[in-house]
């Protein structure tokens, strides 16, 4: 970092920027450069790849995906507690937004053999008052969540149903659940479950934390039903005619 990029001359958000969240900043790039790489290697545009090859870069890319889901997550967050949303709210047509975002994941849930299914109770024009990017950020997470911690050969389904003042989105999983006794923390900061630990050791334990936020401050809410060992379904909200500061 040269003299004129030291913290105290680097302005973020309009705002100046601690260390960590330059440093977070800097990451993503090379992260994601990264990524294209491997994916690159892993497509044979390089060449052929022999089994141990492919199965060690497949290693690598899936804890890059870890490390690039980690550093969105510390960027949404000093966007969240710098007050920093930058995003015009206006009317989205949600069932589209939901498919994009859903397609995005397929790779990832074929790669485990999971069925990625999209129920949709809603008439396809459906408006909710939002922006795509503040969707986007929750249903990532979700979707993130219930493939890291579903087992191989599982279901998950994302369902839409609305109603007059609402659209709610649910993301069902057949995976670990959330044991009882933690289900009262698992919206707090840095948190994760006992069981979530064991079963994928990384992770800063912020998605949830930021999904709550982002839903309420667009006045929705979040909320799940969870059982240990039998799987996790999770719901927010979105509403459909109503302006949110």
């Amino acid at each position: 970092m040269s003299k004129d990029e030291s913290p105290k001359n680097i302005i973020v958000g309009g705002k100046k920027a601690d260390f960590t969240s330059i440093l977070v900043h800097r990451l993503r790039n090379p992260l994601t450069e990264t990524k294209w790489t491997l994916s690159a290697l892993l497509s044979g545009d390089y060449g052929i790849l022999n089994e141990e090859q492919e199965k060690s870069l497949k290693k690598c890319y899936g804890g890059n995906d870890i490390a690039i889901s980690m550093v969105n997550d510390l960027l949404n967050l000093d966007r969240l507690k710098a007050n920093n949303t930058e995003y015009n709210d206006s009317p989205v047509k949600i069932a589209g937004l939901v498919e994009t975002i859903i397609s995005g994941f397929s790779a990832r849930a074929k790669h485990k053999n999971i069925s990625l299914t999209f129920d949709r109770k809603t008439d396809t024009g459906e408006t909710v008052y939002s922006n795509p990017e503040k969707i986007r950020a929750i249903l990532e997470n979700l979707l993130e969540n219930a493939i890291n911690y579903s087992l191989v050969g599982d279901p998950i389904e994302v369902g839409l149903v609305s109603s007059p003042q609402e659209v709610t989105v649910t993301v069902k999983d057949k995976g670990i659940g959330i044991p009882e006794a933690e289900q009262k923390n698992i919206f707090t900061e840095f948190y994760r479950a006992t069981n979530a630990i064991r079963h994928e050791r990384s992770g800063a334990g912020l998605g949830l934390y930021i999904v709550k936020k982002i839903a309420e401050g667009q006045g929705g809410k979040v909320w799940f039903e969870s059982q240990e060992g039998k799987g996790t379904t999770f719901f927010f909200t979105i509403p459909t005619n109503k302006a949110v500061s």
